[in-house]
């Protein structure tokens, strides 16, 4: 392409449908590149698309026809009809959002923050928020506190490669042609189409993975060893111990609660007999805060609940039915005696 500033506008909706060819693909991939103006364009036309779909799905509007309308005309027009169309979308957009009735891309308390590099898009959720994202194939994915993926601004031809730094669930579009990989630092898992939630945060012994429908198959990098999961099964891979051959096994747990490892997703925070110290962690990461534990008797205590809207103080006064603690709370830090 010699002129990498613009860009046909009917390429730009192609791009959104996943429906580009491989010489229209390097067409893009070269105007994404040309300058960060284009790539913040992007990122703004393609946000406001998904959020549009959204809006389709909870007030019934015909979505397709409105969008295959603007196609049409988008080659008669100046580049200026893109950004008109939106602007409605977004209208549309504010107005479900202000009502209450659009959630799935408004995560509370901040929303999702995306950028691009030269090939990929990157996105964090940021300690004490959640992420909700769609990926050019349509695959869902919810990130946890304190998560962050990258992935191409297109996928490849014939595998679809996220890789995941922290907790996600994925809800995979079905492609046999196309099969989905999730990369983690220590194991690659590979899915055809299906509902699963990956817990890898790389200051943690443990990489768990739970299947709640379909079938995947889970790798160690590095080995040939190949586990596949069934649903309601979780496999967790332990980092620091062996086998007598020296190998790191997997270890699976059968006709497991999928809720309890899926259910922060929809703002619910689940525990069921977690180690008191465990689960300081996960709240450090859900409420943004730091918790010191001076009484290192209450690590081993365990403890059943559940929250959703409750505040850090909330939660902590919740515990203390079950576990009796102290607690003082200055400034995001908390100490636990």
């Amino acid at each position: 392409m010699k002129n990498t500033e613009n860009i046909p506008d009917e390429l730009i909706f192609k791009v959104l449908n996943n429906e580009t060819s491989e010489s229209e693909n390097m067409i893009f991939q070269d105007w994404i590149n040309y300058s960060p103006q284009n790539q913040k364009i992007f990122l703004q036309i393609e946000r406001l698309w998904k959020n549009s779909k959204g809006v389709g799905d909870y007030y019934k509007i015909n979505q397709e026809y409105a969008w295959d309308t603007i196609y049409k005309k988008i080659t008669k027009k100046p580049r200026q009809v893109i950004f008109q169309a939106v602007l409605k979308i977004a209208a549309i957009v504010a107005i479900a959002y202000l009502l209450g009735g659009l959630t799935i891309y408004f995560i509370q308390p901040k929303p999702q923050q995306g950028i691009f590099t030269s090939k990929e898009i990157y996105v964090k959720a940021p300690l004490g928020s959640k992420a909700e994202i769609e990926l050019s194939d349509g695959t869902k994915v919810w990130l946890n506190s304190g998560s962050e993926v990258r992935y191409p601004t297109i996928f490849d031809r014939t595998k679809r490669d996220i890789y995941l730094t922290g907790e996600a669930f994925f809800d995979v579009e079905k492609n046999k042609q196309v099969p989905f990989f999730v990369h983690t630092n220590d194991v690659d898992i590979k899915v055809l189409g299906t509902s699963f939630n990956v817990k890898s945060y790389p200051e943690e012994n443990l990489v768990e993975t739970t299947l709640v429908e379909g079938l995947i198959n889970i790798n160690k990098k590095g080995s040939n060893q190949i586990l596949q999961l069934k649903p309601k099964e979780k496999a967790t891979f332990i980092k620091d111990i062996r086998d007598r051959a020296g190998a790191q096994q997997f270890v699976v747990t059968e006709n497991i609660d999928t809720e309890l490892y899926s259910s922060w997703k929809n703002g619910k925070f689940v525990f069921r007999r977690e180690k008191f110290g465990d689960l300081t962690v996960k709240m450090e990461r859900w409420y943004n805060v730091h918790i010191t534990v001076e009484n290192k008797k209450l690590y081993e205590e365990r403890v059943t609940g559940a929250f959703e809207n409750e505040s850090i103080e909330q939660a902590l006064e919740a515990l203390k039915i079950s576990v009796p603690f102290s607690f003082k709370f200055t400034k995001g830090n908390i100490t636990i005696n």
